[in-house]
């Protein structure tokens, strides 16, 4: 989606929201499980961290994963659709008291949630319990303004799920 102008200019695309990540097995498993697909590993050892990138779009179009760097953060970010950026900084997947604020509850309260519309709220969060997720707010009506649920991934991040509307 494009933006009318502003700061932006007109071509801007919203291209990605970024999370850390304790462990990227973990994270990728749960992202991958709610449907969306793996695009791309970037690996910074000179600074000890590695970059995940998922999409709901499956595009044929993803290089493969032995490309050489440059080359498929060109193809990246030449993407006009938006990606999760999962950041993993080495180590902390070792470390059993690593936990990162998840912007929800003290320290570090500001960070929401990201969201993602769906056919099937009831049928998602089910889902979700069933391969061994947290449904931490069962899906039901919020404020008259449609349906909704919360789900938890391993970082205790917050994702709402939100009933499309019926047509």
């Amino acid at each position: 989606m494009s933006f009318n102008g502003g700061f932006l200019g007109k071509n801007a695309v919203f291209a990605q929201t970024m999370l850390r990540i304790k462990d990227p097995s973990k994270s990728r498993q749960f992202y991958e499980a709610l449907g969306m697909n793996f695009l791309t590993r970037f690996d910074f050892p000179e600074l000890s961290f590695s970059l995940y990138f998922f999409a709901l779009e499956k595009d044929p179009t993803v290089p493969a994963e032995d490309a050489p760097q440059p080359e498929r953060a060109k193809w990246l970010f030449s993407r006009q659709y938006p990606t999760l950026e999962l950041t993993h900084n080495w180590g902390t997947e070792k470390d059993p008291n690593f936990k990162y604020a998840n912007g929800n509850t003290e320290p570090g309260k500001g960070y929401g949630h990201i969201g993602f519309l769906v056919d099937d709220l009831y049928a998602s969060c089910a889902a979700v319990e069933n391969a061994g997720y947290v449904v931490s707010r069962k899906p039901g009506p919020f404020q008259n303004v449609g349906e909704i649920a919360f789900v938890r991934d391993p970082d205790d991040y917050w994702i709402e799920l939100i009933q499309k509307p019926k047509s």
